[in-house]
């Protein structure tokens, strides 16, 4: 992926891991553990560890695929994503969440990053055809760059 984002990444994995390790291996379902990972990323989360404040969704459709990318702006000034895409024959979703070990320090970065790894995942996907991908991973890389609303 490029390297426009790159500088902007927040790396928190030997934190998390820390974290990890010091709660053991049900870490993810004890309450003080996931109080601890959102402290360090200054997020607001449910009990399971899930971004609850989601700042800006980018939802991108054609034909029967789908795309949408969750970026949550935390108390702290990170950027966390939440990724799901929807491909006729398969498809993943991640929400943002507190486990997340790497972060963005700008919300540029973030959109620009998760665009270009949904973009990756499509590529790989050999059961999309043409023009199917093609025009669909335009409409992604269209949503790169946010649009202005003039609110007429």
């Amino acid at each position: 992926m490029g390297s426009e984002w790159q500088a902007a990444l927040i790396d928190h994995s030997q934190a998390i891991d820390a974290i990890k390790r010091k709660y053991g291996p049900r870490y993810f379902v004890d309450p003080e553990a996931f109080a601890e990972a959102a402290t360090l990323w200054g997020a607001n989360c449910n009990e399971h560890g899930v971004v609850s404040d989601v700042t800006e969704r980018i939802e991108v459709k054609h034909e029967r695929c789908s795309a949408e990318v969750r970026l949550c702006r935390t108390a702290k000034g990170f950027w966390l994503i939440g990724l799901s895409l929807t491909l006729p024959q398969s498809g993943f979703g991640t929400p943002p969440t507190v486990w997340d070990v790497q972060g963005f320090s700008n919300g540029r970065a973030a959109r620009h990053w998760a665009i270009e790894y949904l973009i990756e995942r499509i590529v790989r996907n050999s059961q999309l055809k043409e023009p199917t991908r093609a025009e669909f991973v335009r409409s992604l890389q269209a949503a790169k760059t946010p649009q202005l609303s003039l609110g007429f």
